[in-house]
């Protein structure tokens, strides 16, 4: 088994999730993405969206696990469907999804050169 389709694991950052426009700050995609794309058909990208959710997981001395847990439920439900509202602009032809995160807001997956530029375009 070959490394080399698997060694550009690309992070893309700060994609903003807004009510009306999908994505409203220009999404950070490492130049090694483009790079790999002039010779490859895809690439193994990580896409992390920005939280703004506002929910705090509890951090300090020893929270109380019931808060925790339904401090976790509330944040996987809005990462939950912002990472469908993205996923929604990327036809099953340009992106191959592998790995969701919802707790996080986060999910992995093969993207196409047209794939990545529908993500930059959603602006």
């Amino acid at each position: 088994m070959s490394y080399k389709n698997f060694a550009p694991f690309i992070l893309i950052l700060s994609l903003m999730i807004g009510c009306e426009t999908k994505i409203v700050e220009k999404p950070i995609i490492d130049p090694e993405v483009y790079k790999t794309l002039d010779t490859a058909q895809s690439v193994r990208i990580m896409v992390m969206l920005k939280d703004e959710s506002g929910i705090k997981i509890p951090k300090e001395g020893y929270p109380n696990v019931e808060d925790t847990r339904i401090a976790l439920d509330k944040k996987k439900e809005y990462f939950t469907k912002e990472i469908n509202e993205v996923l929604e602009t990327l036809p099953p032809e340009e992106f191959n999804l592998k790995r969701r995160f919802n707790t996080i807001g986060g999910f992995v997956g093969n993207i196409t050169k047209k794939g990545v530029e529908i993500l930059s375009k959603d602006t």
